[in-house]
């Protein structure tokens, strides 16, 4: 508990982390996942070692301002490398923000990278359903730390979540809960 109350205080403005440079990069994915939608929020804070390196790899043309266009091309490049199945079958990711902070700010290891990315589901209460998410996206740091949290309409029969360290992937059951 107190890990996430920390991590709440560095969030002040605008995304930015505003506490002391990490490190080492730090890779987590929020999955909201509910009967009618998924959403993914990919957070990667920098390092101090690797900040500068980093942004430079992002800014494809090294002119030290990040556009739009490399903006997504990072979008696109996480949902490429993510796997999400639903009852067996690949559910596509479609992109909805980005956000990269300046070179600046990345080279002194602190700063949030972000992406959010969503698809619609159709999860029937009335039958058991598998989800997979896998995150394969490797360029800074390899593995992701992947937290679930359900929706108002998953907390009735609580979905059951397994994790996979070696793939970088989470395994949740949503039990039936009508007749």
């Amino acid at each position: 508990m107190k890990r996430w109350l920390a991590v709440a205080v560095l969030f002040l403005s605008d995304g930015q982390l505003l506490a002391h440079p990490h490190a080492r990069v730090d890779q987590q994915a929020i999955l909201s996942l509910d009967r009618g939608s998924v959403v993914i929020e990919y957070r990667v804070v920098p390092s101090f070692k690797n900040g500068t390196h980093m942004f430079d790899h992002l800014d494809a043309n090294h002119d030290g301002v990040m556009s739009d266009g490399e903006k997504r091309a990072y979008a696109a490049a996480l949902l490429r490398s993510t796997l999400m199945i639903v009852d067996g079958s690949r559910v596509p990711l479609h992109a909805v923000s980005v956000s990269i902070p300046p070179r600046s700010t990345m080279s002194g290891g602190i700063g949030l990278v972000a992406a959010k990315a969503s698809a619609p589901l159709r999860l029937l209460p009335s039958r058991p359903h598998e989800i997979t998410a896998n995150i394969g996206y490797a360029l800074f740091k390899s593995g992701w730390f992947i937290q679930p949290f359900y929706g108002s309409a998953l907390k009735r029969g609580t979905p059951t979540l397994q994790r996979t360290p070696a793939s970088f992937s989470v395994r949740i059951t949503v039990p039936k809960t009508s007749a």
